[in-house]
């Protein structure tokens, strides 16, 4: 007799450009819309830079726009934790309203902030397959080399 898991986890393949493939698994009992939102906009590619004011954290921006605050209070990240920053405070740079951005924590050295302030965040995916050391060589490339694709897939 097989055994089932206790319910089907969607998960998605992180491919970079560079090196690096990682599978996540979404959160849905966290963020059930952002989630849905997520999915909906598979498959994609898009370029990630780092995070300059929220220390190892690369972010992109995804090919939604997506406002909806779901469980902003997260003190600090675990490396493999993926955000999406909703921009709910509305933050602008250069006279625009900055979209909101997928940020991948790379090491526990995170806050979510910007220069604006506090980043309302909705936790929804966590890297559960992949090394998590070559993660961080990654983040660091990205912090040192500059911006890099990602390409994101349902698995």
């Amino acid at each position: 007799m097989l055994l089932r898991r206790r319910r089907m986890e969607k998960r998605f393949r992180l491919e970079f450009s560079k090196g690096g493939i990682f599978k996540a698994q979404l959160l849905e009992p966290l963020a059930p819309k952002t989630c849905q939102r997520f999915i909906d906009s598979l498959p994609f590619i898009g370029t990630v830079l780092n995070g300059s004011f929220c220390g190892h954290i690369f972010y992109g921006v995804p090919p939604f726009d997506f406002s909806e605050i779901e469980n902003p209070i997260v003190f600090g990240a675990q490396p493999g934790d993926i955000f999406l920053d909703t921009n709910a405070n509305r933050s602008m740079f250069e006279g625009r309203i900055v979209p909101a951005q997928v940020g991948i924590a790379y090491s526990s050295k995170v806050i979510l902030w910007n220069w604006a302030g506090w980043l309302p965040s909705n936790h929804f995916a966590k890297i559960v397959e992949g090394n998590l050391d070559e993660l961080y060589r990654v983040g660091r490339r990205i912090f040192w080399e500059g911006k890099e694709e990602m390409k994101c897939s349902l698995l």
